[in-house]
């Protein structure tokens, strides 16, 4: 399967800077990341100060329990990354300055952005990586009060959802606001445990951008009830499988 994942790069400082002062206003969540050892590493950060004036704003760990890992990811170092889950907008960004005192950095204002689709969450399509799976049991039958369970690798997800692909005769267990209350997704060496509904089930015709030798069926779920240490997960997972380099949706 070939990912579909497409990133739209602005230089338009204005916007720039909006999205810099929109979050910091907002308080919305920041990740920070860069490569330690060949393993993109994360942390939460918040925007504590902006200079517009001089082209700047200072972040700074999130808590006391981030703190030791923001040091390890920002001592020594020329460059970081940034990313903002909310507008999904990743960029690179120059370290200007440490203060050892307050315990933050300041960077600088970037050149450019990426910007992902202007969508409420970063959607990743898992492509051939197969590191994202799930597993549930769908009632069968509610005369016989019977159960089939589900073992699928994903073909898509975000913090809003995940989707997979089904048979034709699996296609017929699902059906729009179908509940699934005990869903499993298993990334990498994490499980998460959440309630999803079913919002789509569509046909996939086999083509050169799918790979699929057969008609295929998508089924779409939202989650219901994802934690926010289950939402960094995911975000952290997808965030280890992009760069500025290469396509995100």
């Amino acid at each position: 399967m070939k990912p579909s994942n497409k990133l739209q790069q602005t230089t338009d400082r204005a916007m720039i800077e909006s999205f810099i002062c929109n979050t910091k206003q907002d308080q919305r969540s920041v990740l920070a990341w860069k490569f330690v050892d060949g393993k993109k590493v994360t942390v939460k950060v918040y925007i504590r100060v902006i200079r517009l004036f001089k082209s700047e704003f200072v972040i700074k760990a999130k808590s006391s329990n981030d703190q030791q890992l923001f040091d390890d990811l920002t001592v020594g170092s020329q460059e970081i990354n940034i990313f903002f889950p909310d507008d999904v907008v990743i960029f690179r960004t120059k370290i200007k300055s440490r203060d050892n005192y307050l315990k933050d950095i300041t960077l600088g204002i970037p050149s450019s952005i990426a910007l992902i689709n202007r969508r409420k969450s970063l959607r990743y399509v898992i492509g051939d990586d197969k590191d994202v799976s799930i597993h549930f049991f769908k009632e069968k039958s509610v005369l016989f009060d019977s159960f089939q369970r589900f073992e699928k690798p994903s073909f898509d997800i975000s913090t809003g959802g995940i989707s997979f692909i089904v048979s034709r005769t699996e296609k017929k267990m699902f059906s729009g606001d179908d509940i699934i209350g005990n869903l499993e997704v298993e990334i990498a060496d994490k499980r998460i445990n959440v309630m999803a509904q079913v919002v789509n089930v569509y046909e996939i015709n086999p083509d050169e951008r799918n790979d699929f030798m057969y008609k295929s069926y998508k089924v779409s779920l939202k989650f219901l009830s994802l934690l926010e240490e289950d939402k960094d997960i995911i975000d952290s997972y997808i965030l280890e499988k992009i760069s500025l380099n290469k396509d995100v949706s």
